[in-house]
């Protein structure tokens, strides 16, 4: 879904053009990860990216992990509440998973 929103927004050229932009960037990183667990015989990400980028390399790492996980716990309880929102504001309607979509 969200491939065709980007397609319609940005049109079929760029598109295209961004997943192969993407594809590459995705390629790079496996190998730079593949090449660094190698030498360092890192068994973590973490460990990879201390062996690449030294200490601060590794604390930016975590910092980065930790603000995805409280962002997207921040999303999941909006979404929670908007639901529960819903179902506790109308008593007389039967709310299931398929009609709140």
């Amino acid at each position: 879904m969200a491939r065709r929103a980007t397609m319609k927004v940005l049109g079929l050229g760029l598109g295209i053009g961004m997943i192969v932009f993407v594809a590459i960037l995705i390629e790079g990183s496996l190998e730079m990860m593949l090449r660094f667990s190698r030498v360092g015989n890192s068994h973590s990400y973490g460990e990879v990216m201390q062996n690449a980028f030294g200490r601060a390399g590794r604390l930016l790492l975590q910092i980065c992990i930790l603000v995805n996980n409280v962002g997207t716990l921040i999303v999941y309880m909006i979404i929670i509440g908007n639901i529960l929102f819903l179902i506790l504001s109308d008593h007389k309607r039967n709310y299931s998973a398929f009609t709140l979509s």
